[in-house]
């Protein structure tokens, strides 16, 4: 009787046991997938603010299109973080629409043009400095509920493992034959549902289309 008692005990423990270790690795797993979509999002972002950057005043309309994708990047951001961080980011967005504002005057002189690169070179250190995906990897209360995450994981129209991999550098209409770099300005107008992704710009043309005349020259 004793020995049916203890070998009760015993099992119990080991499923429970079990079951936590599946429950930890289910929440590791979630984690992953969760930091591979912001580390996508936080790339792009970069991207968008470098080609603002490096050619601000050159084209009046690409810049305020280039503005635009780096506001809508950082607020697709916003939306997987936790309050107090969600407000500190929300106050570098507004620095960012309020270069747009400056944008939304024309074209601009060169003392212009060079404060406002100041003011980006200054924007781009501290978002880096608190929202880079390096820091959120070791702050775990940065990302929200796994719901969350997975419906914004869903929209890539990629699995988990694939985005995982954050190795997407093209991106199409699935109904136009023109392929786009993921930071093109033109991509912004590609609903999600509809965006087809490719690794590498030979694969994109083996799917029949060509590459964007503006972006992949």
């Amino acid at each position: 009787m004793v020995r049916k008692v203890w070998c009760g005990v015993v099992l119990f423990l080991i499923i429970s046991l079990s079951g936590s270790l599946l429950g930890a690795d289910e929440e590791s797993a979630v984690r992953e997938e969760a930091l591979a979509w912001y580390k996508e999002n936080f790339v792009l972002w970069k991207a968008c603010h470098h080609e603002l950057k490096s050619k601000l005043g050159e084209n009046i309309k690409r810049d305020k299109a280039y503005c635009q994708r780096a506001i809508a990047t950082l607020e697709k951001l916003q939306e997987v973080l936790e309050e107090e961080k969600e407000v500190a980011l929300q106050a570098y967005t507004d620095r960012y629409k309020e270069i747009s504002k400056h944008l939304e005057k024309g074209r601009m002189s060169r003392l212009k043009t060079k404060r406002l690169k100041e003011a980006l070179s200054s924007l781009k250190k501290d978002i880096e400095r608190e929202f880079s995906y390096k820091a959120v990897e070791i702050k775990n209360s940065l990302i929200k509920k796994k719901e969350v995450i997975d419906s914004k994981i869903r929209r890539l129209g990629k699995s988990p493992a694939e985005v995982k991999k954050g190795k997407y550098r093209y991106v199409a209409d699935r109904k136009s034959k023109v392929f786009h770099r993921i930071m093109c300005i033109y991509v912004s107008k590609i609903r999600e549902e509809d965006r087809v992704y490719f690794e590498t710009k030979k694969e994109a043309r083996k799917s029949g289309r060509r590459p964007c005349r503006k972006c992949t020259r």
